[in-house]
């Protein structure tokens, strides 16, 4: 397998993440609810640590924060693509 050329990494402020999940109920499924939710971020937690570090080690780990507008979050991962010189 190849190495990557880039490795995105999208950082959402937990409060962020839990109140998306928690908006998924909409659809009436009880199992997006507060302790499913602290169960999934400590399992994702302790995985992306271990990624990241191993891609960060590599030299491919991009960050971009998605805690925001779609927009937003978009305009400034593609300036970071940009400054990273990563083609689009």
């Amino acid at each position: 397998m190849s190495r990557p050329d880039v490795v995105i990494c999208l950082k959402c402020p937990k409060a962020r993440a839990k109140a998306r999940y928690i908006g998924r109920d909409l659809i009436e499924n009880q199992a997006f609810n507060e302790q499913a939710f602290e169960k999934q971020y400590r399992d994702f937690e302790m995985k992306e640590a271990t990624l990241k570090e191993f891609y960060n080690a590599s030299g491919v780990l991009l960050e971009a924060n998605s805690g925001m507008g779609i927009l937003s979050a978009y305009n400034k991962l593609i300036l970071k693509l940009k400054q990273a010189d990563i083609e689009l």
